[in-house]
């Protein structure tokens, strides 16, 4: 089984895939700033940072200061 991670904050700058919508990024990002503070970071993984999968949830790791 293969887990890719992927932080949310940086998919622009490296490029790479993510099935999520800017809104859904938007959202994601700050409800975790007001929930978990400025300091969380936000990882994507499982079928959404893969191109080539369709549908699936939004596995999301939230790690704190």
């Amino acid at each position: 089984m293969k887990v890719f991670f992927m932080t949310i904050v940086q998919r622009k700058e490296c490029g790479t895939a993510m099935r999520l919508t800017d809104l859904q990024r938007t959202i994601i990002r700050e409800t975790v700033t007001e929930t978990f503070g400025a300091g969380a970071s936000v990882w994507l993984f499982g079928s959404r940072v893969d191109d080539n999968q369709r549908g699936g949830d939004i596995d999301l790791l939230i790690e704190t200061d």
